[in-house]
Formats: structure tokens, C-alpha cells, sequence
């Protein structure tokens, strides 16, 4: 250190005079400095030595490591270059140094040698050099890399914020005469497939894809070149030469018409002297023995793909077609049969749909018709036994199974407003007057409980008239209906709400119902009751959205005969009671002496419910009715006399008088034990004074 008369000091100096105050040595000697006793930097004098095989004036150079004691016992002589970097071992290779290594940054350590800086020429010829190396006898594993790292995220297993980096280039000799180039992220490439390790071609590209944005100039074209590029199995970019005269018109392969943009093969005439692609050939793609005009094949399991074959056409024109499929017999003549589009799918797993018809709405204020798929058969001469625009068709056998299969499902949804009238499937017959003309016909052969030619789930309106067949010449086994009344009393009617939140798929009303209990309709009438299941309900990739419901389902439709045959043996009981009462008014004549018979009323009322009354004070009820083993009759006089209570059996026979007595004006009630009654009808008669009122009353059994 050059001493001053202002010595230097830690806090720093005043005033410094650069002529004779400055950090260095006037002699030809090393400039060292150290912290913690350990030498950090080393600036030489003029210096010369040979670094591995080459001698070369180092004057000036700077040397920055850690240890540079040991970077010298390490047996390096001095600084690569004017700056060199070095770690604080294993830091001294020299056989990669070249002595064009001298205006630049050396680095060293871990065995192994870099450089960045000049290589110069003759004069105003100078390289940029970015160098690394590796030691001789190695298996040349050190690559120039070029890595981009971001925010670090420790559980980041590759990327720009990873421990490792985004890597977009790595170099590699793989000998001492190959250079190889690889592009993209080698080492998450490496993590994928552990196969991939380095580049094994001049360029080669790890993933992603190489673009050309600018081809040459048509004034550059050579159409007398005859070599072209192909790709390998491998992805290796290699050339192969084109057959003279296969190319341009006449020729084996694609005819180019630039003119008219046209491109076309396989359309001459079989008598063309040049017809090596005529009408006859056949267009085979990832197929060697096509069967159509244009056969497509392609295996999976070698490559993955979209599709078998995509079209788009964009356009602004009315009338076009995306794919245009026709059959029609060669000559004008006629065609057994034929399908214009097939689709089929096989060996499928999971949710599938053999074809897809969709029109996209998306521009504002649309006012069309759209068809998402639509088939339309035309019959303008000759005669068909059936047509059928469209044909859906469902089939499973063993050992197969499906969940639900539909021969044909329509479904129409929006959000709210944005639809006017939604229909899932529409149905329209308008065929002339004689026709059959059937909207929708549904038809199934099954007769098991889960069996239907319709369901439907939720209300269901019918403008018109319901029909169905009842033709004598369909029917056996025809008998009238007995007993229809006693079966009928048996019924307990009741007012109820469906659980709709507990099954809402189900679609059951949400209004007040009135009707029967199915076990207990089931016990009387069992043919008007069914036990059936309401299906589960599943999303496209087969989840169960809804469970299956087990259910009793009921037909009151039954009903109705039953009803008209119950009324039929009331009327038929009313005109026998009328004639057996009058019989008895008769008797009652003669045989209570001393009871007035004058201006006796003979109006007679059978209630219908549990009481009878006339005129307005005397009543008689018979609780309850139905009755079982025991029964209460309830009567009140408007006035005294003699009073009687009578029982009857429906057959008119007289079982007993209940009670006799001279009563006074009031209400009484009689207990009555039936337990020894047969089920059936009876009727119960109060007279005063042989003035009658009578109630109908029905025995059941417990």
C-alpha cells in the first residue's frame, strides 16, 4: 500500500491527492487482499506462464475465489483471463484452456472450466464466445444449458418455479465431433419419460412444434428439385427422392389445378391412356386394402387422435352443406335398399352417441327454424308398406346390460323466459280422412307390473276424448256383477297430499287429493291394484341421480261398472222397500187398533247417511253405520202415542220388534247388539202411532 502523508484509515480520509495516495504497490508485485486471514483476491503485476499447453502474457489479470491459496496448490499458475471466477476447490482444470482465452470472464470449479469473452482475429475480427468444457477421457456430461426461473414453489417438480428452472435449450457433444442441439424442457421431459436424456440429433426437439411462419417466394420456387422431407417413426427428419414423372398431370399421384385451387385423383376413365388413378382406384388413409371410395382406418394404440375425420366450412352463403351424402342407382334403375350415412360405435364403456345434430343459435335477434336433426322421407310414385321419417332403435341381449335404454328421448329445457313453449317430443298426424293417423302410438308386449305403453311423469292434460276397447268380440268369460253394493261400503274414502318433497322426482300433484289407499283398495278389489316401480334416474356417465321407487299404482277406471251395478241394487232395493212398506203400512192398519189413521203421512225417507227424519221434529239415526257388533239407534218424537222400533232383514222377512212402548214427545236411544246379525243390508222402521220413517243399516264383518 502506497503510504501518503495523510495515511489511510477506516473511517475514510478527507482529502485524497490520486498522485500520491492511492491502494497498490509501486513495485512489479501482487495486489492481495484477505478477510478473515484468508486470501480472497489477487491482482497480479505483469505476469507470463503457461496455462496446460499454452504460454501467454497475463499482465493485470484479477482472480476472485474463496481460497486463492489453494486455487494455486491446486496447481493452477494464475488467472485464465483478465477476470476469473473460481470456486474454493477442484477449481484449477486447465486441459480445455485455448490461449484465445484472455479478454473475458474465466470460471472454474467443480473440475471443470468455462469461458465468456473475446476470441480475436485478425484486426476488427472478433467472436463472442460462450465456452464450456470437460475433461479429457470423460464421458462428455457437462451441456450448456439455458434455464428461466420465477417465484420459487417448493412443490413445483419442474418449471420457471421450480428448484430446477424452465429450461428452453440445452447443448451436448455426444463425442468429440457431434455437437447436438436439444429445444424445449429436457429435464421435465426426463421426469415423464425417463428414456429421454439428451439430444441424439444436430436439432432435435423435445416437444412442441416447429413453425415456419414465411416460406420462400414463389419466384423461388424449383420445381426441378426432386427431394422432399420425411419424418421417421422416431421423429428424425430425413429426405427421400421424389420418382421421376410422378408428379404434374397424368401421374400417379394428387393432380394440382393452382388456378382453380383444385386438388383431385382417381377421376378418370378407365380408357384414359395415362388412367393410373381412374374411377376404379380407391383412396385408402392408414389403410392398405381400402373397401370404399375413401376409407379411413386409424389404431389408437399407436397414436392418439381427435377424430376419424373433421370438416368446417365457413361461409356466408344459404345452402351449403357441411358433408353431402347420396345414393342412387347406376342407369336410372332401382336400389334393393341402402343406408346414406351409417354411424356405429363399438366396445363402449362409458357414455356414447352414434350421432349428433346440433344448430347454434348464438346471433342476436335470430328469427329461424332450427332443426338439431331431422329425416324426411318423400314417396312421390309406387308404394311402400311403411315410412319412417325417423327411427330410433334400442336393442340389449345377453350378457349385455343397460340401465335405461330409449328407443327415441327427446328433451327441451332453457332458463326461465327464454323459451315460449317447450315440447321433449312433439306429434303430428294430419294424413287425408281414412287414413290411420296416430300423433304418438306407444306400444309395449310386456304385461308385468313395470310394463308400459306410456308413462308419464307429472300432470297430464287431454283435450280430447279418452277410449278405451271394450268390443264384446274381445271379451270372455263375461259375467254380471253381484255384490256390488256390499263391496263397495267396504271402501274407506279419504282426502290426502302426496309427499312430493320426500319423491320429487316422481312428478306427483302437489294439490288436494281425494281417493283410496292402495292396500286398502287392494283388499276388496285386488285386480285394480298393481305393485310397480318408478325408475332411477342416472346423468350421462351413468351416476345415480334419483333411486328407484317401489310403489302401489291404482286403476279406478274399474270403478265405474261397479258403480252403476251398486246403484243398479239400490234402485232395485228402494222399489222393493217402497212395495214391502207399502205392504206394511197395510198391516199396520189392521193390526194397531185405536191409532189414527186419518191424514196419515205415507212419505217415507231412506237416509243415505246415519239418520232419517220427517217433517221436522221426529228423526232416526243408527250409529255407526256400517256397523259391526254393536249399534246405537237414535229417535226423538215431535209428539207422544205408541211407538214401535222395528228391524227387517234386506229380503223383507220381519226378525223382531226392538221396542213398544207409549212414549211422550222427546229423544231416546236404543242399544242394539248385532254381533248375531249375518253381514248385509237391514233396515230399521220407528212408528208412531203406525206412522213409519225407515234407515237403511249394513252389517260388515270385524
Amino acid at each position: 500500500m502506497a503510504s501518503a502523508q495523510t495515511p489511510w484509515v477506516l473511517p475514510g480520509n478527507a482529502s485524497i491527492n490520486p498522485a500520491t495516495d492511492y491502494l497498490g504497490s509501486q513495485n512489479n508485485a501482487d495486489l492481495l487482499l484477505r478477510t478473515n486471514a484468508i486470501s480472497r483476491f489477487r491482482l497480479l503485476p505483469d505476469a507470463t506462464y503457461t496455462i496446460g499447453s499454452f504460454a501467454g502474457v497475463k499482465d493485470g489479470s484479477l482472480l476472485l475465489c474463496p481460497k486463492v491459496d489453494q486455487f494455486y496448490s491446486n496447481g493452477a499458475p494464475g488467472p485464465y483471463s483478465l477476470l476469473h471466477l473460481a470456486a474454493a476447490d477442484d477449481n484449477a482444470q486447465q486441459d480445455s484452456y485455448r490461449d484465445w482465452m484472455d479478454v473475458g470472464l474465466s470460471l472454474t470449479g467443480n473440475k471443470d472450466h468455462g469461458y465468456i469473452g473475446q476470441k480475436a482475429g485478425e484486426t476488427d475480427y472478433t467472436d463472442m464466445i460462450v465456452h464450456w468444457s470437460d475433461n479429457p477421457g470423460e464421458n462428455l456430461k457437462d451441456r450448456m444449458r439455458f434455464l428461466f426461473t420465477s417465484g420459487h414453489d417448493a412443490l413445483a417438480g419442474s418449471g420457471a418455479q421450480s428448484d430446477e428452472g424452465l429450461e428452453f435449450m440445452r447443448m451436448f457433444p455426444s463425442r468429440y465431433d457431434q455437437p447436438y442441439i436439444g429445444i424445449g424442457d429436457w429435464y421435465a421431459a426426463n421426469l415423464v419419460d425417463p428414456t429421454i436424456t439428451e439430444p441424439e440429433e444436430r436439432l432435435d426437439i423435445v416437444n412442441g412444434r416447429l413453425r415456419i411462419r414465411e416460406l420462400p417466394l414463389v419466384a423461388n420456387q424449383n420445381e426441378t428439385l426432386n427431394k422432399y422431407m420425411v419424418v421417421d417413426d422416431n421423429g428424425v427428419v430425413q429426405w427421400r427422392t421424389i420418382a421421376p414423372g410422378s408428379i404434374g398431370t397424368n401421374s400417379c399421384e394428387w393432380e394440382l389445378n393452382p388456378g382453380a385451387f383444385q386438388m383431385a385423383t382417381a377421376y378418370r376413365t378407365s380408357t384414359t391412356a395415362a388412367a393410373c388413378t381412374d374411377r376404379r382406384w380407391r383412396l385408402g388413409v392408414g389403410i392398405s386394402t381400402p373397401v370404399y371410395k375413401v376409407d379411413v382406418y386409424h389404431d389408437e394404440s399407436f397414436q392418439t387422435v381427435s377424430g376419424g375425420l373433421r370438416v368446417q366450412l365457413f361461409t356466408g352463403i344459404g345452402g351449403r352443406r357441411g358433408i353431402f351424402c347420396r345414393m342412387s342407382p347406376v342407369g336410372g334403375g332401382s336400389l334393393p335398399d341402402g343406408v346414406a350415412a351409417f354411424h356405429e360405435i363399438t366396445g363402449v364403456a362409458g357414455g356414447s352417441t352414434g350421432s349428433i345434430g346440433r344448430v347454434s343459435l348464438n346471433l342476436p335477434n335470430a328469427n329461424t327454424l332450427a332443426v338439431g336433426a331431422r329425416g324426411d322421407v318423400y314417396t312421390t310414385a309406387g308404394s311402400s308398406d311403411e315410412v319412417i321419417g325417423v327411427s330410433g332403435y334400442a336393442r340389449t341381449t345377453n350378457p349385455g346390460t343397460v340401465t335405461n335404454s330409449y328407443g327415441v328421448k327427446g328433451e327441451s329445457e332453457g332458463s326461465a323466459g327464454a323459451i315460449g313453449s317447450s315440447y321433449g317430443v312433439y306429434g303430428r298426424a294430419t294424413a287425408n280422412v281414412g287414413a290411420f293417423n296416430y300423433s304418438i302410438y306407444g306400444e309395449s308386449a310386456g304385461t308385468g307390473t313395470n310394463d308400459w305403453a306410456g308413462y308419464f311423469n307429472g300432470r297430464t292434460y287431454v283435450a280430447g276424448t279418452i277410449f278405451t276397447p271394450s268390443d264384446e268380440n274381445l271379451k270372455t268369460e263375461i259375467e254380471p256383477l253381484e255384490n256390488a253394493t256390499e263391496r263397495l261400503v267396504q271402501l274407506d274414502p279419504k282426502s290426502y297430499l302426496f309427499r312430493t318433497e320426500e319423491f320429487p322426482s316422481m312428478g306427483l300433484p302437489q294439490e288436494q287429493q281425494y281417493g283410496f289407499m292402495a292396500s286398502e283398495l287392494q283388499e276388496v278389489f285386488p285386480e285394480m291394484v298393481i305393485e310397480t316401480t318408478h325408475p332411477a334416474s342416472y346423468d350421462s356417465s351413468g351416476v345415480e341421480l334419483t333411486p328407484a321407487i317401489p310403489f302401489k299404482a291404482v286403476s279406478l277406471g274399474g270403478l265405474t261398472p261397479v258403480l252403476v251395478a251398486a246403484f243398479q241394487e239400490q234402485q232395485a232395493t228402494i222399489a222393493d222397500l217402497n212395495d214391502r212398506l207399502a205392504q206394511m203400512e197395510a198391516r199396520l192398519d189392521g193390526c194397531c187398533s185405536g191409532s189414527p189413521s186419518e191424514g196419515r203421512s205415507n212419505a217415507t225417507e231412506q237416509g243415505i247417511g246415519n239418520s232419517a227424519t220427517i217433517g221436522n221434529d221426529r228423526t232416526l239415526r243408527i250409529v255407526p253405520n256400517p256397523m259391526q257388533d254393536q249399534a246405537t239407534i237414535y229417535y226423538q218424537l215431535e209428539r207422544s202415542g205408541r211407538m214401535q222400533l222395528l228391524a227387517n232383514s234386506a229380503d223383507g222377512k220381519e226378525l223382531r220388534v226392538l221396542k213398544e212402548a207409549n212414549s211422550e214427545a222427546g229423544s231416546y236411544q236404543y242399544a242394539w247388539p248385532t254381533e248375531g246379525l249375518a253381514p248385509g243390508v237391514y233396515y230399521v222402521t220407528l212408528l208412531l202411532d203406525g206412522q213409519p220413517i225407515t234407515k237403511q243399516v249394513i252389517k260388515i264383518d270385524r
